[in-house]
Parts: C-alpha cells; structure tokens; sequence
C-alpha cells in the first residue's frame, strides 16, 4: 500500500518547517532524561513581488530588535519545491510565559508592508523529540529537507512506536547518521510531525530514501505499515536565507 499523499513540491521553514531545529534535537538527544524544547514557527506566504522589501525590512529592522531583545537564534528557510514565494522563520521559545512580554511592536511601516507584502501567515509551535531523532553534530548546512507527517486519528501511540522500531532503525540501514524530528503542540492539529535533515549540496539527494537500504521486500512492508499511520505525507525542499539567520552553527553569529 502506498504512503497516504505525497508531495514534493518546498519555507518551512521548517515547516517549513518548520522547517526547525536540527541543533536542539542535537544537542537534547546526547541526554535521553532532557525535556524537549519549544520552537516557535511562521510560515509566511509572500507576495512575489514585495519579497525584497519584506526581506529588507527583516534584515535592518526585525533582526537588530530579535538581538538586542535577547533571542538567542534564528532560522530563516525559503522554499524550492513545495509552496512557491514561502518562508519560515524559527527561533526558540523557552515557555509560553515569554509572550506575555515579548509581543511584536506594530508601527506605520511594518503595518503598511505585512498589508501588502504577506498572504497568509501561520503561526505554530512545536516541541522536539529527541526520542524520535537520531543526534548528529553536523549544525545547519544550506539545503534542507522536511517532511510533514500528519497521523491518522487514534494512531498516535502507534506512530511513535513505528517510528522507533521501525523507521529509526531503517534510516540507520540506509547511513543517514542524523535526524530531527518535532510535535505540533498549539497551533495546528493533533498528531502533526515534522522531520528534518541537511544536506550540503541539492545533489546529495540524489538516490537519497529513509529506507534504501532496506531490501524490495522490506521496503514494501514498511511502506503498507506507514501507509496504515500516515494520512498525510508531504515533504518540501529549501534552502537556508543566511542573511535572516543567526546564532546556530554554520550561520552568522
């Protein structure tokens, strides 16, 4: 049986993601008893001929205020293939308590370009799962790819447990040495996962499969397996804007 839907269309960041996110999962899975970490997400949807003007008011008025107000990190993905004219930005959120003073300040000119330059905005928070990742020490590298998973209803539990006895130790067969993985927990539905890993060039991804190096035969049951989990798979390809990015290995600090 074949994975529910499958797109390959990619910012998500993310989702894109959310694009999210790699060096949390990283750093948290060297230490099973860590809680996982919160990320903040927007993924915007832009007009394509205000993006340099979008983009030119993140790069002098958005990031100097995210530094001088002490965000720690951010990441910025624009899509390849996947939702033209789409980017996510991400930065960390440490407990919700922070929105309570750390709200986004309106002004005439940031007003006057969100009305025009932006689409569409979604908002979402999502918690690492050191659990379901496999830690690496790579960092950020310039081309990412995410995966959107949305889980049938009532299949959660039964996910998670494919996924660690499954889908980790086929990636593992296959010689992919470091994953990310994150939960939606506000922001959007019930049982939504994404999976992240970077890769230096767009040719890497050539002949690139979770499970390649399962046999013809495995690869048909892990298919039908996820198949019966999955209602919803899509998988995004972007690049990292390393001018609206900061504070994470290989960006800018």
């Amino acid at each position: 049986m074949c994975i529910a839907k499958i797109h390959k269309s990619f910012f998500t960041f993310l989702l894109p993601f959310l694009t999210c996110l790699c060096l949390v999962t990283t750093a948290q899975a060297q230490e099973p008893t860590a809680v996982p970490a919160m990320i903040r997400v927007n993924q915007i949807q832009l007009n394509p001929t205000l993006t340099e003007r979008f983009r030119a008011f993140h790069i002098f008025q958005v990031l100097p205020g995210q530094r001088s107000g002490g965000v720690p990190w951010r990441l910025t993905t624009e899509v390849v293939f996947g939702n033209s004219w789409e980017m996510s930005v991400i930065i960390p959120l440490e407990n919700f308590a922070e929105l309570d003073g750390n709200q986004e300040v309106n002004t005439e000119l940031r007003d006057a370009l969100f009305a025009t330059a932006v689409e569409s905005r979604r908002s979402f928070v999502v918690q690492s799962r050191p659990d379901l990742s496999i830690p690496g020490r790579d960092g950020i590298l310039p081309v990412s790819r995410v995966v959107q998973i949305q889980v049938k209803d009532g299949q959660i539990a039964a996910f998670e447990e494919f996924w660690k006895n499954s889908v980790i130790p086929a990636m593992a067969q296959s010689g992919i040495r470091e994953y990310s993985v994150f939960q939606t927990v506000i922001g959007g539905p019930q049982g939504e996962y994404y999976g992240t890993i970077y890769f230096d060039t767009f040719a890497e991804l050539d002949g690139f499969s979770i499970i390649g190096g399962l046999n013809a035969t495995q690869q048909a049951e892990f298919q039908r397996s996820f198949g019966e989990l999955a209602q919803v798979v899509d998988i995004t390809l972007s690049r990292i804007d390393g001018e609206l990015s900061y504070g994470l290995p290989n960006l800018q600090p």
